[in-house]
């Protein structure tokens, strides 16, 4: 950001954030250091999260599926890097069907606690949608862990997929 040169400079915060990411990965804290990263006004959350994530692991539930829903700029993005994080302490398995083809899914999970995860599923095409939820279907009474996350107000969402979603 202080380069002499303006062609040098990092153009956005986003940018700038990116590169810090990089440089400078998120490590676990040692056991009994340091505390977890603030989590502003999130705490009881935070708490049941880390609740439902052990009862999961030691086999006293089936796996969650968690829907992260709320108009742009509530903390969903920040909400779904804190279940990741707190689902790689607690040893769980984590897979992103959005990165991955329909084809691939089903291959997607270990024999552990594995959480299946798909940011940004309104943006998802129609086509997308209806197989993941032919695949949800097919995968709900199993042990596997599902979080998808989505704005609630997107007119993008499939029908039937957000009917599944809020039954």
């Amino acid at each position: 950001m202080l380069e002499p040169k303006a062609e040098e400079r990092i153009r956005s915060a986003v940018s700038a954030l990116k590169i810090l990411t990089r440089h400078f990965p998120r490590q676990a804290p040692e056991e009994g250091g340091e505390e977890d990263l603030a989590f502003v006004g999130r705490k009881a959350w935070l708490t049941e999260l880390k609740s439902r994530l052990a009862a999961w692991t030691s086999r006293e539930s089936k796996g969650p599926l968690w829907v992260l829903s709320g108009v742009p700029g509530v903390g969903r993005s920040r909400c779904l890097e804190e279940i990741r994080w707190q689902a790689l302490q607690a040893g769980i398995a984590l897979r992103d069907l959005s990165q991955a083809s329909p084809a691939e899914w089903p291959a997607l999970g270990p024999s552990g606690p594995i959480l299946l995860l798909y940011p940004d599923l309104h943006r998802a095409p129609a086509s997308r949608q209806k197989e993941l939820l032919e695949f949800l279907e097919r995968l709900r009474p199993t042990a596997i862990g599902i979080l998808l996350e989505l704005d609630q107000a997107s007119p993008t969402l499939d029908p039937e997929l957000r009917a599944w979603l809020e039954a």
